[in-house]
């Protein structure tokens, strides 16, 4: 995942921040933890390359994967959504797609084992850290400031409260 998102375990993390560019370093990741039994799949950037090819590895072994996923999937709204905020269109697709990878492995045959975690709004520095570039390329939106909304409601989760609830 990334160390901007929920991490607060003592785990190896694979990270731009530790040298590991997820859209590149697939393979490299996967290798480094081919004896590990858990897997968390924490990162946008690579994660269904990720999902598919660990599954790939490891359907022979009795292990599993953790995804990382989002609650917006489990929304009746999704298209309301996407027309509100466009710049959430692949994120939702890959999302949704994560979902029906994670299912796949749980009907096949295999030892592997897969869970895809769908928390609601989690209260990290990632889409604050993301503001500049998203007003840049969507001037229009309202996402952050929507977002930055919900966070002084105190409408968003801790990643202590994710982790606790797991």
């Amino acid at each position: 995942g990334h160390v901007t998102g929920v991490q607060t375990c003592a785990l190896p993390i694979f990270d731009l921040v530790n040298q590991y560019d997820l859209e590149q370093d697939v393979n490299r990741v996967l290798a480094e933890t081919r004896d590990c039994d858990l897997f968390i799949n924490n990162s946008w950037a690579g994660q269904l390359e990720i999902a598919d090819k660990w599954f790939k590895l490891h359907k022979n072994h009795p292990y599993t994967i953790v995804h990382v996923g989002s609650s917006i999937t489990n929304s009746d709204t999704v298209t309301q959504i996407v027309a509100r905020y466009p710049e959430l269109a692949d994120y939702i697709q890959s999302k949704i797609e994560l979902n029906r990878l994670s299912a796949l492995v749980n009907v096949s045959n295999s030892l592997a084992r897969s869970i895809c975690i769908k928390s609601g709004f989690v209260d990290t520095s990632f889409i604050t850290a993301q503001k500049e570039s998203i007003k840049e390329y969507f001037p229009n939106s309202t996402l952050i400031d929507d977002f930055l909304e919900l966070k002084d409601r105190g409408a968003l989760q801790t990643p202590d409260q994710i982790v606790q609830a797991l």
